[in-house]
């Protein structure tokens, strides 16, 4: 898989969302509606740009990726330190691998 659906978005309810292990490069920007999430799984993935609204999931309770495909010099990840802070303070599990691959 390399994208997900649109019409993801509209799964208002979903509470768990596991793509990884997809050719998936960027991340579904689908998802940033969906506030109910507790468990978001992007490891083995593409992502590079964590986007800095996964700290407005208030519902969010894990986060698993592989945090070195996240790449810290882009500018659209200048907040990553901030975000990985503030998920953490509030109890998020972070199941983040850092070692290169």
């Amino acid at each position: 898989m390399t994208s997900l659906p649109q019409s993801l978005s509209e799964l208002s309810k979903l509470e768990i969302i596991r793509f990884d292990n997809n050719y998936i490069s960027e991340f579904p920007i689908q998802l940033l509606n969906l506030k109910n999430l507790t468990y978001i799984d992007f490891s083995k993935t593409d992502v590079a740009i964590l986007p800095k609204e996964i700290v407005d999931y208030q519902k969010l309770e894990l986060l698993v990726f592989d945090g070195y495909r996240i790449d810290t010099a882009d500018p659209l990840n200048e907040n990553y330190d901030s975000v990985m802070k503030q998920l953490h303070e509030r109890g998020v599990i972070l199941n983040v691998t850092n070692e290169a691959p």
